[in-house]
C-alpha cells in the first residue's frame, strides 16, 4: 500500500510541475517568467520532484536565473524548523550564485510553493 501511495505522490508531483511550467505565459502564482524557464531544466525538475515527495516536514528550495539562462539553486531538508530549512537553502543558493563559476547579479529567492502541495 505504501508503495502505491509513493508512486501516486510522485506522479502527482510531476503533473503539478508540468502544470506550473505551462499554465500561464508570464507569471504562475506570482513567479516570474525567468523562474518558469528555470523550471524547464531537467536537473531542477528532478530536484523539485525529490523534495515534493520527501516526507520531511521542513524542506526548502531557493533559486535564481540570470538573463543568459545561467542558474543556480540550493535546497535543504530534514531540519528541525522551517526557518532553518529556508536559511540553509537560501545560503547554499547564494554561495553558488556569488562563486566565480556563476557570478550572477540577481539574488536567490525562496520558492517553497513549488515543493509544498497546498
Amino acid at each position: 500500500m505504501s508503495k502505491i501511495l509513493l508512486v501516486f505522490a510522485f506522479i502527482m508531483a510531476n503533473i503539478f510541475t508540468i502544470f506550473l511550467i505551462y499554465s500561464k505565459p508570464n507569471k504562475v502564482n506570482g513567479i516570474e517568467q525567468d523562474i518558469i524557464n528555470l523550471l524547464k531544466e531537467p536537473a531542477v525538475i528532478d530536484r523539485l520532484n525529490t523534495l515534493k515527495t520527501s516526507l520531511d516536514a521542513h524542506k526548502a528550495f531557493a533559486a535564481v536565473i540570470d538573463d543568459k539562462n545561467v542558474y543556480v539553486y540550493g535546497f535543504s531538508y530534514g531540519h528541525k524548523t522551517q526557518e532553518r530549512a529556508d536559511f540553509i537553502a537560501f545560503e547554499k543558493c547564494e554561495e553558488r550564485r556569488k562563486s566565480k563559476e556563476f557570478n550572477i547579479d540577481k539574488e536567490c529567492i525562496l520558492l517553497n510553493e513549488l515543493i509544498y502541495n497546498h
